[in-house]
Protein backbone atom coordinates (compact mmCIF):
# COMPACT_ATOMS: atom_id res chain seq x y z
CA UNK A 1 0.00 0.00 0.00
CA UNK A 2 1.35 3.04 -1.05
CA UNK A 3 1.94 6.50 1.97
CA UNK A 4 1.95 9.83 1.50
CA UNK A 5 6.08 11.27 1.10
CA UNK A 6 7.44 13.71 3.20
CA UNK A 7 8.57 15.81 0.19
CA UNK A 8 6.43 17.07 -2.13
CA UNK A 9 5.65 15.38 -5.24
CA UNK A 10 5.73 16.50 -9.28
CA UNK A 11 3.13 18.24 -11.00
CA UNK A 12 3.06 16.62 -14.35
CA UNK A 13 1.30 17.40 -17.28
CA UNK A 14 1.20 14.42 -19.83
CA UNK A 15 3.73 12.42 -18.23
CA UNK A 16 6.24 15.71 -18.04
CA UNK A 17 7.64 17.47 -15.23
CA UNK A 18 7.75 21.34 -16.08
CA UNK A 19 11.36 22.71 -16.84
CA UNK A 20 10.75 26.57 -16.52
CA UNK A 21 11.51 28.24 -13.41
CA UNK A 22 8.45 28.62 -10.90
CA UNK A 23 6.34 31.36 -11.06
CA UNK A 24 5.27 33.47 -8.43
CA UNK A 25 2.56 32.95 -6.40
CA UNK A 26 2.85 36.11 -3.52
CA UNK A 27 -0.05 38.30 -3.52
CA UNK A 28 -2.01 36.53 -6.45
CA UNK A 29 -5.78 36.14 -5.74
CA UNK A 30 -7.39 32.81 -5.79
CA UNK A 31 -11.19 32.21 -4.69
CA UNK A 32 -12.16 29.10 -3.16
CA UNK A 33 -15.64 27.83 -3.67
CA UNK A 34 -17.81 25.73 -1.08
CA UNK A 35 -21.96 24.77 -1.00
CA UNK A 36 -21.81 25.06 2.33
CA UNK A 37 -20.37 25.73 6.27
CA UNK A 38 -21.14 22.74 7.52
CA UNK A 39 -18.06 20.92 9.04
CA UNK A 40 -18.58 18.02 6.81
CA UNK A 41 -14.85 16.30 5.44
CA UNK A 42 -15.19 18.00 2.34
CA UNK A 43 -15.61 21.43 3.42
CA UNK A 44 -12.89 21.07 5.92
CA UNK A 45 -10.23 20.07 3.47
CA UNK A 46 -11.45 23.15 1.42
CA UNK A 47 -10.44 25.39 4.31
CA UNK A 48 -7.49 23.74 5.25
CA UNK A 49 -6.65 24.80 1.72
CA UNK A 50 -7.55 27.82 2.02
CA UNK A 51 -4.88 28.14 4.86
CA UNK A 52 -1.96 26.66 3.24
CA UNK A 53 -3.03 29.62 -0.01
CA UNK A 54 -2.55 31.97 3.17
CA UNK A 55 0.55 30.80 4.33
CA UNK A 56 1.50 31.20 0.41
CA UNK A 57 1.13 35.06 0.77
CA UNK A 58 -1.78 34.80 -1.57
CA UNK A 59 -4.73 37.30 -1.54
CA UNK A 60 -7.84 34.82 -1.02
CA UNK A 61 -11.39 34.95 -0.84
CA UNK A 62 -13.94 32.36 -0.06
CA UNK A 63 -17.68 32.13 -2.08
CA UNK A 64 -20.60 29.92 -0.45
CA UNK A 65 -24.41 30.88 -1.06
CA UNK A 66 -25.43 29.84 2.54
CA UNK A 67 -25.23 32.71 5.25
CA UNK A 68 -21.95 33.32 6.84
CA UNK A 69 -21.98 31.15 10.67
CA UNK A 70 -21.23 33.95 12.81
CA UNK A 71 -21.34 31.18 15.51
CA UNK A 72 -21.65 27.00 14.92
CA UNK A 73 -20.02 24.00 14.48
CA UNK A 74 -17.26 25.43 11.34
CA UNK A 75 -16.70 28.46 14.24
CA UNK A 76 -15.49 25.62 16.69
CA UNK A 77 -12.65 24.56 14.40
CA UNK A 78 -9.74 27.17 15.61
CA UNK A 79 -7.91 27.02 12.53
CA UNK A 80 -10.87 27.28 10.06
CA UNK A 81 -11.95 29.96 12.49
CA UNK A 82 -9.31 31.65 12.47
CA UNK A 83 -9.33 32.09 8.49
CA UNK A 84 -12.85 32.98 8.37
CA UNK A 85 -12.75 35.87 9.59
CA UNK A 86 -9.17 37.23 8.07
CA UNK A 87 -10.72 36.57 4.40
CA UNK A 88 -13.37 37.98 2.43
CA UNK A 89 -16.31 36.26 2.23
CA UNK A 90 -18.83 36.63 -1.20
CA UNK A 91 -22.83 35.63 -0.38
CA UNK A 92 -23.01 34.11 -3.86
CA UNK A 93 -20.77 32.10 -6.46
CA UNK A 94 -20.76 34.97 -9.35
CA UNK A 95 -17.82 36.14 -8.05
CA UNK A 96 -16.00 38.45 -11.27
CA UNK A 97 -12.35 36.25 -11.83
CA UNK A 98 -9.57 38.51 -13.29
CA UNK A 99 -7.13 36.78 -15.97
CA UNK A 100 -4.63 35.93 -13.12
CA UNK A 101 -6.79 34.79 -10.81
CA UNK A 102 -7.03 31.28 -9.39
CA UNK A 103 -10.25 29.27 -8.62
CA UNK A 104 -10.30 26.13 -6.49
CA UNK A 105 -13.35 24.22 -6.27
CA UNK A 106 -14.48 21.20 -4.95
CA UNK A 107 -18.30 20.24 -5.86
CA UNK A 108 -18.46 19.61 -9.38
CA UNK A 109 -21.50 21.12 -10.79
CA UNK A 110 -19.80 24.77 -9.13
CA UNK A 111 -18.05 25.05 -12.41
CA UNK A 112 -20.95 26.03 -14.40
CA UNK A 113 -20.96 29.10 -11.71
CA UNK A 114 -17.37 29.89 -11.93
CA UNK A 115 -17.23 29.25 -15.77
CA UNK A 116 -19.74 32.36 -16.66
CA UNK A 117 -17.43 34.57 -14.23
CA UNK A 118 -14.14 33.89 -16.60
CA UNK A 119 -12.83 36.32 -18.89
CA UNK A 120 -12.04 35.38 -22.82
CA UNK A 121 -8.81 33.68 -23.06
CA UNK A 122 -8.58 32.75 -19.57
CA UNK A 123 -5.93 29.74 -18.98
CA UNK A 124 -8.36 26.69 -17.49
CA UNK A 125 -4.93 25.56 -15.68
CA UNK A 126 -5.52 28.06 -13.18
CA UNK A 127 -8.88 26.49 -12.27
CA UNK A 128 -8.21 23.86 -9.46
CA UNK A 129 -10.58 20.74 -9.26
CA UNK A 130 -9.79 18.96 -5.78
CA UNK A 131 -11.47 15.67 -6.34
CA UNK A 132 -12.21 14.54 -3.13
CA UNK A 133 -14.17 11.10 -4.08
CA UNK A 134 -13.71 8.03 -5.83
CA UNK A 135 -17.60 8.44 -6.88
CA UNK A 136 -16.27 11.19 -9.32
CA UNK A 137 -15.49 8.07 -11.71
CA UNK A 138 -19.19 6.41 -11.43
CA UNK A 139 -21.43 7.22 -14.04
CA UNK A 140 -24.50 7.65 -12.35
CA UNK A 141 -23.65 10.16 -9.33
CA UNK A 142 -25.14 13.50 -10.27
CA UNK A 143 -25.87 11.99 -13.60
CA UNK A 144 -22.43 11.59 -15.07
CA UNK A 145 -21.35 15.05 -14.70
CA UNK A 146 -18.96 14.50 -12.59
CA UNK A 147 -17.36 12.10 -14.43
CA UNK A 148 -17.60 14.24 -17.26
CA UNK A 149 -15.82 16.95 -15.62
CA UNK A 150 -13.13 14.87 -15.76
CA UNK A 151 -12.39 15.19 -19.28
CA UNK A 152 -12.12 19.17 -18.87
CA UNK A 153 -8.84 20.81 -19.61
CA UNK A 154 -8.46 22.23 -15.62
CA UNK A 155 -5.87 21.74 -12.68
CA UNK A 156 -6.31 18.65 -10.82
CA UNK A 157 -5.82 17.80 -7.25
CA UNK A 158 -6.38 13.97 -6.08
CA UNK A 159 -6.32 13.43 -2.22
CA UNK A 160 -5.53 9.97 -2.57
CA UNK A 161 -3.77 7.00 -4.86
CA UNK A 162 -7.23 4.96 -4.66
CA UNK A 163 -8.79 8.62 -6.13
CA UNK A 164 -6.51 9.02 -8.77
CA UNK A 165 -6.86 5.43 -9.90
CA UNK A 166 -10.48 5.43 -10.13
CA UNK A 167 -10.19 8.61 -12.10
CA UNK A 168 -7.21 7.63 -14.20
CA UNK A 169 -9.18 6.33 -17.50
CA UNK A 170 -11.29 9.94 -17.52
CA UNK A 171 -9.02 12.61 -16.58
CA UNK A 172 -8.08 15.08 -19.61
CA UNK A 173 -4.22 13.76 -20.26
CA UNK A 174 -3.12 17.17 -20.97
CA UNK A 175 -4.24 18.54 -17.41
CA UNK A 176 -2.10 19.18 -14.56
CA UNK A 177 -2.56 16.86 -12.34
CA UNK A 178 -1.37 15.91 -9.45
CA UNK A 179 -1.90 13.57 -6.30
CA UNK A 180 -1.51 15.03 -2.90
CA UNK A 181 -2.47 12.94 -0.40
CA UNK A 182 -4.54 14.07 2.38
CA UNK A 183 -3.46 15.72 5.43
CA UNK A 184 -5.18 16.35 9.04
CA UNK A 185 -5.07 18.40 11.66
CA UNK A 186 -5.47 14.57 13.63
CA UNK A 187 -3.59 15.74 16.74
CA UNK A 188 -6.73 17.30 17.73
CA UNK A 189 -8.66 14.39 18.69
CA UNK A 190 -5.74 12.28 19.62
CA UNK A 191 -5.76 11.06 23.68
CA UNK A 192 -3.25 9.19 25.36
CA UNK A 193 -4.65 5.46 26.43
CA UNK A 194 -3.58 2.05 27.77
CA UNK A 195 -4.54 -1.01 28.86
CA UNK A 196 -8.33 -2.77 28.94
CA UNK A 197 -11.55 -1.35 28.01
CA UNK A 198 -14.01 0.12 30.42
CA UNK A 199 -16.39 -1.59 31.73
CA UNK A 200 -19.40 -1.78 30.34
CA UNK A 201 -16.97 -1.14 26.91
CA UNK A 202 -18.11 1.89 25.36
CA UNK A 203 -19.09 1.85 21.32
CA UNK A 204 -19.29 5.05 19.47
CA UNK A 205 -20.58 5.98 16.07
CA UNK A 206 -22.31 8.75 14.18
CA UNK A 207 -24.66 8.42 11.37
CA UNK A 208 -24.04 10.68 8.67
CA UNK A 209 -22.96 8.56 6.22
CA UNK A 210 -24.65 5.18 7.28
CA UNK A 211 -26.95 4.35 9.78
CA UNK A 212 -25.92 0.71 10.47
CA UNK A 213 -24.45 2.44 13.99
CA UNK A 214 -28.15 2.38 15.01
CA UNK A 215 -29.02 -1.24 14.13
CA UNK A 216 -25.56 -2.41 15.96
CA UNK A 217 -27.09 -0.92 19.05
CA UNK A 218 -30.22 -2.00 18.90
CA UNK A 219 -28.83 -5.93 18.46
CA UNK A 220 -26.75 -5.58 21.60
CA UNK A 221 -29.61 -3.71 23.29
CA UNK A 222 -30.60 -6.33 25.90
CA UNK A 223 -26.05 -6.69 26.47
CA UNK A 224 -25.14 -5.55 29.30
CA UNK A 225 -21.82 -6.01 28.44
CA UNK A 226 -21.65 -2.79 26.29
CA UNK A 227 -23.16 0.90 26.49
CA UNK A 228 -23.37 3.31 23.09
CA UNK A 229 -23.15 6.77 22.57
CA UNK A 230 -23.64 8.75 18.63
CA UNK A 231 -23.93 11.72 17.28
CA UNK A 232 -26.65 11.95 14.31
CA UNK A 233 -26.64 15.10 13.67
CA UNK A 234 -23.99 18.26 12.52
CA UNK A 235 -21.60 18.67 15.11
CA UNK A 236 -18.34 20.25 16.10
CA UNK A 237 -15.10 19.28 16.76
CA UNK A 238 -15.13 19.35 19.92
CA UNK A 239 -18.37 17.29 20.52
CA UNK A 240 -17.01 14.75 18.23
CA UNK A 241 -13.63 14.79 20.07
CA UNK A 242 -15.20 14.07 23.12
CA UNK A 243 -17.15 11.07 21.29
CA UNK A 244 -14.11 9.72 20.11
CA UNK A 245 -12.37 9.83 23.91
CA UNK A 246 -15.52 8.57 25.57
CA UNK A 247 -15.38 5.42 22.78
CA UNK A 248 -13.67 2.21 23.75
CA UNK A 249 -14.35 1.16 20.21
CA UNK A 250 -15.73 3.16 17.48
CA UNK A 251 -17.79 1.86 14.63
CA UNK A 252 -16.80 3.60 11.22
CA UNK A 253 -20.00 3.72 8.97
CA UNK A 254 -18.87 5.29 5.69
CA UNK A 255 -20.75 5.73 2.73
CA UNK A 256 -19.91 3.00 -0.11
CA UNK A 257 -17.46 5.12 -1.98
CA UNK A 258 -16.03 7.68 0.08
CA UNK A 259 -12.54 9.71 -0.72
CA UNK A 260 -10.94 9.08 2.53
CA UNK A 261 -13.12 9.66 5.48
CA UNK A 262 -11.74 11.06 7.96
CA UNK A 263 -13.69 9.69 10.84
CA UNK A 264 -11.67 6.87 10.81
CA UNK A 265 -8.12 8.58 11.06
CA UNK A 266 -9.36 11.12 13.64
CA UNK A 267 -10.77 7.54 15.69
CA UNK A 268 -7.57 6.16 15.56
CA UNK A 269 -5.49 9.31 16.64
CA UNK A 270 -7.98 9.12 19.98
CA UNK A 271 -6.91 5.94 20.56
CA UNK A 272 -10.46 3.81 19.63
CA UNK A 273 -10.23 0.39 18.26
CA UNK A 274 -11.52 1.28 14.60
CA UNK A 275 -14.05 -1.17 12.88
CA UNK A 276 -14.77 0.31 9.54
CA UNK A 277 -15.82 -1.11 5.97
CA UNK A 278 -13.67 -0.80 2.98
CA UNK A 279 -15.08 2.28 0.90
CA UNK A 280 -12.00 3.39 -1.44
CA UNK A 281 -9.99 6.06 -0.41
CA UNK A 282 -10.09 4.80 3.26
CA UNK A 283 -7.80 2.08 2.16
CA UNK A 284 -4.87 5.14 1.98
CA UNK A 285 -4.74 4.34 5.65
CA UNK A 286 -6.40 1.25 6.80
CA UNK A 287 -4.25 -1.60 7.25
CA UNK A 288 -6.96 -4.52 8.19
CA UNK A 289 -5.91 -6.45 11.01
CA UNK A 290 -2.84 -3.85 12.15
CA UNK A 291 -4.54 -0.58 13.43
CA UNK A 292 -8.02 -1.19 12.10
CA UNK A 293 -10.75 -4.13 11.73
CA UNK A 294 -12.51 -5.09 8.53
CA UNK A 295 -16.46 -5.33 8.35
CA UNK A 296 -18.88 -5.71 5.67
CA UNK A 297 -20.59 -2.34 4.38
CA UNK A 298 -23.93 -1.74 6.14
CA UNK A 299 -23.65 -5.56 7.87
CA UNK A 300 -24.60 -4.83 11.55
CA UNK A 301 -24.10 -8.39 12.14
CA UNK A 302 -20.70 -8.19 11.12
CA UNK A 303 -20.22 -5.16 13.22
CA UNK A 304 -21.61 -7.46 16.40
CA UNK A 305 -19.04 -9.94 15.74
CA UNK A 306 -16.25 -8.35 15.58
CA UNK A 307 -17.53 -6.21 19.00
CA UNK A 308 -17.70 -9.66 20.61
CA UNK A 309 -14.42 -10.80 19.78
CA UNK A 310 -12.53 -7.69 20.57
CA UNK A 311 -14.68 -8.10 24.27
CA UNK A 312 -13.27 -10.96 24.70
CA UNK A 313 -9.58 -10.56 23.09
CA UNK A 314 -6.65 -10.92 24.92
CA UNK A 315 -5.42 -6.84 26.04
CA UNK A 316 -2.21 -7.33 23.77
CA UNK A 317 -4.06 -7.48 20.87
CA UNK A 318 -5.92 -4.52 22.08
CA UNK A 319 -3.01 -2.36 22.78
CA UNK A 320 -1.02 -4.11 19.19
CA UNK A 321 -4.62 -2.48 17.40
CA UNK A 322 -4.20 0.87 19.29
CA UNK A 323 -0.41 1.27 19.56
CA UNK A 324 -0.40 0.82 15.09
CA UNK A 325 -3.74 3.09 15.28
CA UNK A 326 -1.36 6.02 17.05
CA UNK A 327 1.33 5.69 14.47
CA UNK A 328 -0.74 6.09 11.32
CA UNK A 329 -1.99 9.73 11.65
CA UNK A 330 1.96 10.70 10.84
CA UNK A 331 2.26 10.06 7.64
CA UNK A 332 -1.29 12.16 6.57
CA UNK A 333 0.19 16.05 8.10
CA UNK A 334 -1.28 19.50 6.24
CA UNK A 335 2.07 20.72 6.02
CA UNK A 336 3.03 18.06 3.86
CA UNK A 337 0.45 19.05 2.31
CA UNK A 338 1.06 22.82 2.13
CA UNK A 339 4.47 22.30 0.39
CA UNK A 340 2.62 20.32 -2.13
CA UNK A 341 0.09 22.79 -2.93
CA UNK A 342 2.95 25.68 -2.91
CA UNK A 343 4.96 23.96 -5.79
CA UNK A 344 1.66 22.56 -7.74
CA UNK A 345 0.55 26.52 -7.60
CA UNK A 346 3.69 27.90 -8.60
CA UNK A 347 4.05 25.34 -11.58
CA UNK A 348 0.56 26.78 -12.42
CA UNK A 349 1.50 29.98 -12.11
CA UNK A 350 4.92 29.96 -14.50
CA UNK A 351 4.62 32.35 -17.18
CA UNK A 352 6.45 29.94 -19.22
CA UNK A 353 4.09 27.08 -18.61
CA UNK A 354 1.60 25.91 -21.51
CA UNK A 355 -1.57 27.33 -21.20
CA UNK A 356 -5.21 26.07 -22.29
CA UNK A 357 -8.22 27.05 -22.87
CA UNK A 358 -11.21 25.19 -23.16
CA UNK A 359 -13.76 24.55 -25.43
CA UNK A 360 -17.99 25.19 -24.78
CA UNK A 361 -19.37 23.57 -22.00
CA UNK A 362 -22.09 21.55 -23.82
CA UNK A 363 -19.89 20.27 -26.22
CA UNK A 364 -17.24 18.65 -23.53
CA UNK A 365 -19.27 17.45 -20.82
CA UNK A 366 -22.50 15.99 -23.52
CA UNK A 367 -23.24 12.31 -22.12
CA UNK A 368 -21.98 9.71 -24.25
CA UNK A 369 -24.41 7.21 -24.57
CA UNK A 370 -23.90 2.95 -25.11
CA UNK A 371 -26.31 0.31 -25.92
CA UNK A 372 -24.88 -0.91 -22.47
CA UNK A 373 -27.10 1.73 -20.96
CA UNK A 374 -25.80 4.57 -19.42
CA UNK A 375 -22.34 4.81 -19.77
CA UNK A 376 -19.74 7.32 -20.11
CA UNK A 377 -16.39 7.11 -22.68
CA UNK A 378 -13.64 8.85 -22.37
CA UNK A 379 -13.27 11.07 -25.66
CA UNK A 380 -9.84 9.21 -26.50
CA UNK A 381 -11.70 5.85 -26.05
CA UNK A 382 -15.04 7.19 -27.47
CA UNK A 383 -13.58 7.67 -30.81
CA UNK A 384 -12.19 4.27 -31.34
CA UNK A 385 -16.28 2.92 -30.94
CA UNK A 386 -17.75 1.64 -33.73
CA UNK A 387 -21.38 4.32 -34.11
CA UNK A 388 -23.74 3.10 -31.54
CA UNK A 389 -21.11 2.10 -28.83
CA UNK A 390 -20.25 5.78 -26.96
CA UNK A 391 -19.66 7.79 -30.04
CA UNK A 392 -21.13 11.04 -30.28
Amino acid sequence: MSRPSSQPGPTFVAGQKPQAPLGNTADRRIVFYSPTYDPVGGVVKIFDYVNHALAADMHVEFACPKPFPHEGPIQDIPHIADALNTIKIHRSLDVPIGQDDLAFFSWPTHYRDIAECLPAGYSHDQLIHIVQNVRHANPHWIKGYATRLLGRPLSRIMITDEVEAACRPWVNPNSITETIIEGHAADYFSKARFGQFNNPIRVGYTTWKSEVGLEVEQLLADDDRFVFQSIQTTAGWSDIRSLYHWSDIFLGCPGPEEGFYLVGLEAMAAGAILLMSDAGGNRAYAQWGKNCLQVRHDSASDYVDKIDDLATSHPEIVNDLRLSGYQTPAAFTLDREAAQFRQMVANICDPNHCRSTAPSLDHDLTLAQSTYGEQIVPPSAAAALPAGLGRT
